[in-house]
């Protein structure tokens, strides 16, 4: 049973479909095939990375989108320091 798709179109450079044609034809895949395989892969890379910074904004006591910092008093710690 496969997942239900959903159709998207796009344009890309000529040149980004010069890429995807070879590099589809080295796969041996319809360059449509190949282009949905890697948007997806990127797309869900993305919200991977996305996910981790939440997870780690949350640890580090970070609030809101602005990135402040409670019970730090206007300072931040070391730790912090150093991970920007």
């Amino acid at each position: 049973m496969s997942l239900e798709r959903k159709d998207v179109r796009l344009k890309i450079s000529a040149e980004a479909h010069r890429q995807l044609t070879a590099i589809a034809d080295l796969h041996e895949k319809d360059m449509c095939e190949f282009a949905s395989l890697l948007l997806e892969r990127a797309l869900l890379g993305e919200a991977h990375v996305a996910k981790v910074y939440a997870e780690r904004a949350a640890r580090w006591g970070r609030s809101g989108t602005g990135g402040e910092f409670e019970g730090l008093a206007g300072k931040q710690s070391a730790t912090l320091k150093r991970t920007r």
